[in-house]
């Protein structure tokens, strides 16, 4: 099982601004990495899942992250 590297996009609506992000989340598959994303905004603004919504999911490299962490951590690999 290896760990990849994966850019999540995508937007959410809070008192009615609709509020954009990307993230860079390491995980073993899509899935996981687009749940992390989905527990990570909600827990930090206060969101529900359902007013989330993911645009685009794409495997990366970890040295095109702009996260310095990723990056570092792509290196080991």
């Amino acid at each position: 099982m290896s760990i990849k590297t994966f850019r999540i996009s995508g937007f959410f609506v809070k008192k009615r601004k609709k509020m954009k992000f990307v993230q860079d989340i390491r995980a073993t598959r899509m899935d996981a990495a687009v749940y992390k994303v989905l527990e990570n905004l909600g827990s930090r603004h206060k969101l529900k899942t359902n007013m989330i919504k993911i645009g685009k999911v794409e495997e990366i490299k970890p040295e095109d992250s702009k996260d310095p962490l990723i990056q570092q951590l792509g290196e080991g690999v």
